[in-house]
């Protein structure tokens, strides 16, 4: 498969990816969107600069934590959630204005007193059986799952299996199953299922010796999980076992993000490269190598640049450089 060359999207010179933010977030239409400092930066439908989107609200002065988008494959319209360090910390969400075509701050939600001591390290996108959900990572260890009502956000429940500041959280990409995945620092791995819309119940639980995971992505119940090392541990969540492990990077896995057909998943690490992998359908297959690329710096932020359900493009943002690359996949 003949890939293009790469392509750079600018960046404002305040926009700059860092190590321990700048993640990549898609809006299933080419679409991207990252956080840094006060703002989150937006390059809607593939355009080659990225706006400057402001917290248009009274907690302007606060800083991004984490940006997150609802693609279109999920639902009618992207959505966008920005994690904002307030003290409690809250969620701003952002809705496309259809005549404009710039995003909009339409709510604002705060986490409450019982996570005023805590700030948001992640979020993810679970599949439920009434519609997206938002799974909202803490630096205590705990997880809050919320459902979308209209333009604001309700909690369903709080995930308190994990006791360290959380590192990562994914869901399902295949979007056929409710289950939600975190690490956190003490090397604990934890995946739970929806059991009804308002409960989930843990059905995987692992830790990583010596390790802990960095990054994690979901192919329904293939769960990856990108080590601090560089390697690559797969595990069957079903069968409650390690099926597989891969050295893909000499140094932190940094990111990865598993393709919405549940086929291929993309890895990058420090050591400044980016792969992409073949998933396996069958138990004990081994991983295939399609994709591998370095770039001129670490790489902090990877995502599918997905148009189309069976788009293999991809972005990738690096630390303290003023643009994205982009690869994509000749036809």
């Amino acid at each position: 498969m003949p890939w293009e060359k790469a392509q750079l999207i600018e960046l404002q010179a305040d926009a700059t990816p860092g190590l321990w933010y700048g993640n990549l977030t898609g809006d299933g239409r080419g679409g991207l969107a990252f956080g840094s400092g006060r703002y989150v930066h937006l390059s809607p439908k593939k355009r080659n600069v990225f706006s400057k989107l402001e917290q248009m609200s009274v907690k302007a002065r606060a800083h991004v934590s984490f940006a997150h988008f609802w693609s279109v494959f999920l639902t009618t319209e992207p959505i966008l959630f920005v994690a904002v360090e307030t003290v409690p910390p809250s969620i701003e969400i952002f809705r496309e204005d259809q005549v404009t075509g710039s995003y909009q701050r339409v709510q604002t939600t705060d986490l409450g007193r019982a996570h005023k001591n805590s700030a948001v390290t992640a979020m993810g996108t679970i599949s439920s059986a009434k519609g997206a959900q938002l799974a909202v990572a803490l630096s205590s260890g705990s997880m809050v799952v919320f459902s979308k009502e209209g333009d604001s956000l309700k909690t369903v429940c709080t995930l308190t299996d994990l006791e360290s500041p959380v590192c990562s959280v994914t869901g399902d990409a295949t979007m056929h199953r409710g289950l939600v995945a975190a690490s956190d620092e003490s090397g604990k791995i934890a995946v739970w299922e929806e059991k009804s819309p308002s409960q989930f119940g843990l059905v995987f639980l692992t830790s990583l010796d010596s390790n802990y995971a960095s990054a994690l992505g979901l192919c329904g119940a293939l769960l990856f999980a990108g080590s601090f090392s560089g390697k690559l541990f797969l595990y069957e969540v079903d069968d409650r076992r390690l099926d597989q492990e891969v050295i893909t990077n000499t140094r932190c896995i940094t990111a990865i993000d598993a393709h919405t057909t549940g086929d291929m998943v993309l890895v990058a690490g420090e050591d400044c490269r980016a792969s992409i992998f073949n998933v396996p359908m069958q138990s004990r297959q081994q991983m295939k190598l399609v994709f591998s690329v370095c770039v001129n710096g670490i790489i902090t932020g990877a995502a599918f640049t997905c148009e189309e359900p069976e788009s293999l493009d991809i972005s990738l943002s690096v630390v303290e450089r003023h643009y994205i690359v982009q690869y994509a996949l000749s036809s």
